[in-house]
């Protein structure tokens, strides 16, 4: 699931780099649709029973990044591009993955 969502990011960075501007015609991958699934896969992450069986620090975490991929993905369905609103929640999104990541994935075990 992590690897889905660190592509899905990946994406997103891209299309950050690009100016958050919508694809050519024909091109499903708009920006609020790539957040869109963003969002998704953090939400059904959080319904496995893996996660259930996680800390709830872990949960919580999850919880805030999904939060954050939310923001992002209203501050993109706006009828008008408010880039500092984006950029913040893109940075936000983008600090809870790491915040989680630093307890959970980069842990020394």
């Amino acid at each position: 699931a992590m690897v889905a969502i660190d592509a899905r990011f990946d994406s997103l960075k891209a299309i950050q780099k690009a100016g958050w501007k919508n694809p050519p015609p024909n091109d499903d991958r708009s920006p609020a649709h790539e957040a869109t699934l963003l969002l998704e896969q953090f939400h059904e992450l959080a319904r496995t029973d893996d996660t259930a069986q996680r800390p709830a620090d872990y949960r919580t975490k999850l919880t805030a990044a999904e939060n954050a991929a939310e923001a992002l993905r209203q501050s993109l369905l706006a009828p008008t591009l408010n880039s500092a609103a984006v950029g913040l929640a893109f940075k936000q999104t983008g600090q809870s993955c790491a915040e989680c990541h630093k307890t959970f994935r980069n842990e020394k075990r």
